[in-house]
């Protein structure tokens, strides 16, 4: 009976489908719809919306009508402006790693609503992902260990996938745009989350670990520390110093919109670093109004990005036990001022 029960069960095995692997063509097709989402968004406004053509870079002749088909990519001249910006910057995206065509700014959030984007939570608080076979054994570590962050410090659960699950993240290094970047929130289906793996410049994705996390918890429905509505209280941006056609991307948020009541964080890994889009990569484009502080860090989830992405996921109220439990881990592990270090260039 043993022996039938274990034929059996290679026969089931052998039968069973393997959980189909994420390929380059794959990728290809969800970067095509993405270049094809700016592509349709930029022929709808490009007439009235210069600074939203002009971040893009991708206008033709003033009052010309182009198919949207033969416009080039909308990638090719952010490259080349960008290329030897942070790594978080140069993919040219909004807000330079947000991918997707941006929501109208009265809906922008520290995080999505849920009552708006219902569907744009990870509900279950389980994530699956995918980590490119492309990546060298160092750098699939390297993001393994972000995820494990993520996992111990928050009640979320990133589980590899099983081939099977509907929406998953897919970890992979994108070519064009190149560069640090995520979708905010959950998309459905497959998801890309871009990290550019070292070059002969920089460490790009890789310089600290702060960078797949930053990016990931983008992909969990969060924005930029800098664009809250009460940033002018606690930065200063000096416009002067920023590249002229990324001056939207330091746009606020509407004062009505914060999800989550918490106050400003400059140690977040959510926040832009001092230079970010500094027109001669030297000038400062942003700078505390508090001595002493440190913007930028890539070190780590601080003390209140814990708190926040516990809290938008209800890891906080599950019970008494998972609310000391992750607030003591919070307290215990998230980065705070005084250890921050700024990690880009």
């Amino acid at each position: 009976m043993a022996v039938l029960a274990l034929l059996g069960a290679l026969l089931l095995l052998l039968a069973g489908a393997r959980p189909r692997s994420v390929t380059q063509e794959d990728v290809d097709r969800l970067l095509r719809d993405l270049e094809d989402s700016y592509r349709t968004q930029l022929e709808k406004d490009r007439h009235n919306s210069p600074d939203f053509r002009n971040a893009l870079s991708a206008s033709n002749d003033e009052g010309l009508r182009v198919p949207a088909g033969e416009l080039e990519s909308p990638f090719d001249r952010l490259a080349e402006e960008l290329e030897d910006a942070d790594s978080e910057v140069s993919a040219g995206l909004y807000e330079g790693d947000i991918a997707g065509a941006p929501f109208q700014l009265s809906q922008f959030r520290v995080a999505l609503n849920p009552d708006e984007f219902p569907t744009r939570r990870w509900d279950t608080g389980v994530v699956p992902y995918v980590i490119s076979p492309k990546y060298k054994m160092k750098e699939k570590l390297f993001i393994e260990d972000a995820i494990r962050i993520l996992n111990f410090m928050t009640c979320i659960k990133f589980v590899p996938w099983d081939g099977e699950a509907k929406d998953y993240l897919v970890i992979w290094p994108v070519k064009k745009p190149a560069g640090c970047w995520s979708f905010i929130g959950k998309l459905g289906g497959a998801q890309i989350v871009s990290l550019q793996p070292p070059d002969k410049r920089s460490k790009r994705c890789f310089v600290a670990i702060g960078k797949p996390v930053h990016e990931i918890i983008h992909a969990l429905g969060f924005f930029h520390e800098q664009s809250r509505f009460d940033r002018d209280q606690h930065v200063f941006i000096i416009k002067k110093n920023i590249i002229p056609r990324f001056l939207n991307n330091f746009e606020k948020h509407a004062a009505v919109n914060t999800t989550i009541e918490y106050a400003y964080d400059h140690t977040s890994v959510m926040h832009y670093g001092a230079k970010f889009f500094s027109i001669d990569r030297r000038s400062p484009t942003m700078v505390p109004l508090r001595n002493n502080t440190i913007i930028g860090q890539r070190n780590g989830m601080s003390v209140l990005d814990c708190f926040k992405v516990n809290s938008y996921y209800g890891c906080l109220n599950r019970s008494p036990y998972e609310r000391l439990k992750y607030s003591s881990i919070c307290q215990l592990m998230g980065v705070r001022n005084n250890e921050a270090s700024f990690n880009g260039f």
